[in-house]
């Protein structure tokens, strides 16, 4: 898994840097990418921008297995949406906000 892990942060890295889109990698990845030891690293979560969270779902078109489109729960609201690539789950999330007990929180 590791592997291919880094070889999908790289396409990602590259496709992204390409189109000027500004990004983090967020989740078990970055916490696995900061020398962090990960019982097991099961997705990339990209956090970024509404509309660039629209434009990675463009440009990863071919890898995507749920289109970017606003969801909200009791917990969570995005822009979010879901890719695969080399059997790697994705997921885009654009304005990320998490809900405390008063109110959003944009993270």
């Amino acid at each position: 898994m590791e592997k291919n892990l880094i070889e999908v942060l790289k396409i990602i890295n590259e496709k992204l840097k390409e189109n000027g889109i500004e990004y983090v990698i967020g989740g078990s990845v970055s916490l696995f990418l900061q020398g962090i030891k990960i019982k097991e690293v099961t997705d990339v979560d990209i956090m970024t921008t509404k509309e660039n969270a629209f434009r990675i779902n463009e440009i990863f078109k071919a890898f995507e297995t749920k289109p970017v489109e606003y969801d909200e729960g009791k917990t969570m609201r995005s822009y979010w949406g879901q890719l695969k690539i080399k059997g790697i789950k994705v997921d885009v999330m654009g304005e990320f906000y998490e809900r405390s007990a008063e109110e959003w929180i944009f993270r």
